[in-house]
């Protein structure tokens, strides 16, 4: 569940700094990233890839002018971000669990959705407006941390059944069923899946699809046969891959990845 750390095309990078990293009292909650242009202007589209992060993000320069705060909960298909201008975008990554726990919202009431953090949170998200006159990105960083600190303060711990749970599906590597997982928390079934989409903002099975497909990008980016990523990941077969990914993105594995300029011209991904 590490951050993207890497350079994804020419003048357009995720940045992430330990100079800069969220405070002791966020550890394991959040963790921050910069998206620049650096000063160019940019007219191919964002899209974000689903995984199992939500997050908050800050538009400097937004399309209608309105510098407004906005919430990115789990998505299920890539968000496209319009484009035709410079990019200055600094985000909080919110882990799984942690929008609940900061802000007491069922977080699956945001699934799928991109709102103003206003309409998500309500009062709370006033004091992050502050956040868009920030002159650089370290004191966004310092204003971002002491926002969430003030609010983690009031905090609900991650229910350790949930815990439990996310920590199967790692180990797992999202090959496990929902009743695998109610049996774990010794809950039953649906109440296993309620308790799962309050927290972390997915069904629990919907979130395993979010997990295997994030790591099905990161293989078939690499070059790695699609058959093999299915097998090595548990699809039912090769075209059960083929399928999930066009759901997604709207493209086949090959189409997005036979071509590097594919990826430059068009299309920027999140990836981790």
């Amino acid at each position: 569940m590490k951050p993207p750390n890497r350079k994804i095309s020419s003048g357009m990078a995720p940045v992430f700094d330990k100079a800069i990293a969220p405070s002791k009292i966020l550890a394991g909650l959040v963790r921050y990233w910069h998206l620049t242009s650096n000063g160019k202007i940019l007219t191919r589209n964002l899209r974000f890839a689903p995984d199992e992060n939500m997050e908050i993000f800050f538009d400097l320069h937004p399309r209608n002018g309105k510098k407004i705060p906005m919430l990115s909960g789990l998505l299920l298909k890539q968000a496209p971000l319009k484009l035709d201008r410079r990019v200055d975008i600094t985000g909080i990554r919110l882990y799984p669990g942690s929008f609940y726990a900061l802000f007491g919202r069922p977080a699956h009431l945001f699934a799928n959705k991109i709102v103003p953090l206003e309409t998500a949170i309500g009062r709370k998200a006033l004091p992050f407006k502050k956040v868009f006159s920030a002159g650089d990105l370290k004191r966004r960083i310092e204003l971002m941390n002491s926002v969430l600190e003030e609010i983690a303060g009031d905090k609900k711990p991650l229910d350790p059944k949930i815990r439990l749970a996310l920590e199967h599906i790692a180990r797992s590597k999202a090959a496990c069923t929902v009743p695998e997982l109610a049996g774990l928390t010794g809950w039953t079934k649906r109440w296993f899946s309620e308790m799962f989409k309050k927290w972390i903002g997915l069904p629990p099975h919907l979130l395993c699809n979010n997990l295997k497909f994030k790591e099905a990008l990161r293989e078939l980016s690499a070059g790695k046969a699609s058959a093999l990523v299915a097998y090595d990941l548990g699809y039912s077969d090769q075209a059960h891959l083929i399928h999930s990914f066009k759901t997604r993105t709207r493209h086949t594995p090959s189409d997005a990845f036979r071509y590097e300029a594919w990826r430059r011209k068009k299309v920027f991904l999140m990836e981790e």
